[in-house]
């Protein structure tokens, strides 16, 4: 069984250290959340929304990037550079995840997810056939909407994609990811738009409480959930 702190500091080599949201009293493999951060963010900031939107049921691995260069160190600010690099980051932590959890970690399909920058580069990683295991579902909150032309869904339909759920802060995110959930539906993926209100650009809060109500809905295709005992309601 899993014990310890429900946040970890997990080294990943040659990349600064991810923090990891731990399923506390786990006795058996649990799936992977992936959670890429913003610019100007922290890895910290996303496993700890993360563990509460999805009840510490499974692993939320959130990779660290590199530190903002205008930022002062004790801000502690970190950012991430091009889909390449940040490809080799979620594929080493992935592996030290593995490592380090050998008998609770599930590394298939994991459900991805990313904040502004982090859902822009999201895009590049979903549709890349080398970039990410196969990734069923994505949560794309406050970025991501853009770039999705048609043979970046195609590639992410036939990689296995078959959910998205758009996040909202700010109504200009709503209205671009209503017209980028028509490029993905013709692929036959399907997307819901959770919405906080107008609250801004943030993933706390009430957005994050949208994405919760919808956590039944994005997992629902992935039987390793059905077992997750307190897991929020699908949307009516």
């Amino acid at each position: 069984m899993l014990t310890g702190e429900p946040l970890q500091e997990l080294p990943v080599p040659g990349f600064g250290a991810a923090v990891v949201s731990v399923p506390l009293g786990a006795r058996t493999m649990r799936p992977v959340v992936i959670a890429l951060h913003g610019n100007y963010d922290r890895p910290e900031w996303q496993c700890e929304v993360w563990r509460d939107i999805t009840d510490g049921f499974p692993w939320v691995l959130c990779p660290r990037g590199v530190p903002r260069g205008d930022a002062p160190k004790s801000a502690d600010r970190w950012t991430y550079t091009t889909a390449a690099k940040v490809t080799e980051e979620v594929r080493g932590a992935l592996a030290a995840l593995t490592e380090r959890f050998p008998k609770h970690v599930d590394a298939r399909a994991p459900v991805f997810t990313g904040f502004s920058l982090g859902a822009i580069l999201g895009v590049h990683l979903l549709a890349a056939s080398d970039a990410l295991p196969r990734v069923q579902s994505a949560v794309l909150t406050e970025g991501g909407y853009a770039g999705w032309h048609k043979a970046r869904a195609e590639a992410f339909a036939a990689r296995g994609g078959a959910r998205v759920l758009f996040a909202c802060g700010q109504s200009a995110c709503r209205q671009a990811s209503k017209q980028t959930a028509k490029a993905l539906e013709k692929q036959g993926v399907q997307v819901e738009i959770a919405s906080g209100g107008d609250i801004g650009h943030t993933y706390d809060g009430a957005v994050a409480q949208a994405i919760r109500e919808r956590w039944a809905w994005l997992t629902g295709g992935d039987a390793r959930f059905a077992s997750q005992p307190s897991a929020a309601p699908a949307a009516p």
